[in-house]
C-alpha cells in the first residue's frame, strides 16, 4: 500500500487530509486575527509593500507567537514530518511564520541552490519541509498553492492546483516550485495553465492579468500558517549558514522570537529539537 511518504517522495508534495476539525480551524482563524491585532499594536508586523499586495506578516516566529505556537508544537504536525522525513531526530530552526490577506505570485523554491536542478542540494534526497496549513478553502475559491509536480528532483514539472480543503495540510519540499495565492477560473476551476502557442508566445498574461469576473473568489480573508522542518543533515547545516545566518530577514526575525522555558521543555517532551541560530532565540523578553 501506497504511503504519504511515497507520494511525497514522487511529487515533490502532499495534501494531509483532515488534521483539524472545522471548529479547530475556526478558533486558529480567530487567534490569528488577535495575535495580528496584537503584533500591530507593537509595531510586529511587516507589510508586503515591495510588490503592491495586502499581504502582512507578524515579525518572529510562530513560537513567539502565544495565541499560536501551539500549532509548531501540534503532535499531529510533528507527526506528519516524521513521516515524510528521513528517520532521525525532528528538527526545528525558527522557520515560521502567519500571514494575513493576499499576496503576490510566481513560481520559486525554497532551498539554496534554487534556479536549476544543479548544486549541493541536489547531490542527494532533500531533508527539510514546508508545511502549510491553509485556514480558508482552497478547492472550490482561490489563494491556495500551485505546485509543479516532481520539480524537486528535476528542472520543471507539471502545473498543479493544490486542493487545499479546510482542515488539511499541504507540505512540500524545500526543492519544489511553488507558487502562492493561485488564482481559480470560475468556469473552469481545476484549470491550471495554459501551455503557450507559438504565435501567441509574447503575450505574457499572468495570474494578476485574469479579470476579477473571471475568477473565482476568496472564501474568506487569506490566513495561513507556515512552518519549516528537518533533520539533521548537511542539507540543513548548509540552508542554515547559507539563508539564515546571511540574509537580513531571517536574522531579524530571530532577534524578536523571543518565549520562555516552557517552551523548550515542551519540545523536548515532544522529541524535537530546536535550534538556537541567534543568541536572542528563544530567550525570554526580561533577558
Amino acid at each position: 500500500m501506497k504511503s504519504l511518504a511515497d507520494d511525497f517522495a514522487r511529487d515533490g508534495f502532499v495534501v494531509v487530509r483532515n488534521i483539524f476539525s472545522r471548529d479547530e480551524v475556526q478558533d486558529l482563524r480567530l487567534r490569528v486575527q488577535r495575535q495580528f491585532e496584537a503584533d500591530q499594536s507593537e509595531q510586529k508586523v511587516l507589510d508586503d509593500k515591495w510588490n503592491y499586495t495586502e499581504q502582512k506578516v507578524g515579525k518572529g516566529d510562530l513560537l513567539s507567537k502565544p495565541l499560536l505556537r501551539d500549532t509548531v508544537l501540534d503532535k499531529r504536525i510533528l507527526n506528519i514530518a516524521s513521516e515524510l522525513l528521513p528517520p532521525k531526530p525532528l528538527v526545528y530552526f525558527g522557520d515560521s511564520s502567519y500571514s494575513v490577506g493576499s499576496g503576490s505570485r510566481g513560481f520559486h523554491r525554497d532551498n539554496i541552490d534554487n534556479k536549476k536542478a544543479q548544486g549541493p542540494d541536489w547531490v542527494s534526497p532533500y531533508t527539510i519541509i514546508r508545511m502549510g496549513i491553509y485556514l480558508q478553502d482552497h478547492v472550490r475559491h482561490s489563494g491556495g498553492l500551485k505546485v509543479k509536480v516532481g520539480s524537486h528532483l528535476r528542472d520543471n514539472g507539471a502545473h498543479y492546483l493544490v486542493d487545499s480543503a479546510i482542515g488539511d495540510v499541504v507540505v512540500w519540499n524545500l526543492r519544489t516550485l511553488h507558487s502562492g495565492n493561485a488564482v481559480r477560473l470560475r468556469f473552469w476551476p481545476n484549470f491550471h495553465w495554459i501551455r503557450p502557442q507559438r504565435h501567441l508566445r509574447r503575450l505574457k498574461i499572468g495570474e494578476g492579468e485574469i479579470p476579477i469576473w473571471m475568477r473565482l473568489p476568496l472564501e474568506n480573508q487569506r490566513m495561513v500558517l507556515f512552518m519549516s522542518f528537518g533533520v539533521e543533515s548537511l542539507h540543513l547545516d548548509r540552508f542554515i549558514a547559507e539563508y539564515l545566518n546571511k540574509e537580513p530577514e531571517p536574522r531579524e526575525r530571530m532577534k524578536v522570537s523571543r518565549f520562555g522555558e516552557d517552551v523548550w521543555e515542551t519540545a523536548r517532551a515532544r522529541q524535537l529539537t530546536i535550534l538556537r541560530v541567534h543568541p536572542d532565540y528563544g530567550t525570554p523578553l526580561s533577558r
